[in-house]
């Protein structure tokens, strides 16, 4: 006997691999029937070009879906990134310019505020601390 070990991510990728046998013909392993629940059923006899026709298809759409899960693992990020740099340059294009315009004095801007002075004297002190 053979065994194949099957891992999926959900029960309805399970009942479709296990569809996919069935009609290849391979079938699960049965446990022994007692004599009084015995079936008179017989499997029909395989068509082997159908079982590699279903064999053909099932690896083609394992490849699809695993190409379609690549795609959109890389799509997400850069559809994100997209996204923000287009919010992103509308803020710039309306809001930023319109309160950088309603400012009395924008050389008042680039002036460096006292806090800034003093956390940039703080820093290089320790830099020449540190240096020496």
């Amino acid at each position: 006997h053979k065994t194949l070990e099957l891992s999926v991510d959900n029960t309805d990728e399970l009942d479709t691999w296990k569809a996919s046998f069935l009609r290849a013909g391979v079938y699960p392993e049965r446990e022994q029937p007692s004599e009084d629940t015995q079936t008179t059923a017989e499997v029909g006899p395989i068509d082997p070009h159908m079982e590699r026709q279903v064999e053909t298809i099932n690896k083609l759409v394992t490849s699809y879906m695993q190409i379609v899960a690549k795609m959109t693992r890389d799509y997400i990020p850069k559809t994100i990134m997209y996204h923000i740099v287009q919010n992103l340059q509308k803020f710039v294009a309306k809001e930023l310019l319109a309160h950088l315009y309603a400012v009395p004095d924008p050389k008042a801007l680039l002036q460096e505020s006292e806090e800034e002075k003093q956390r940039r004297q703080s820093k290089l002190a320790e830099f020449e601390a540190i240096k020496n």
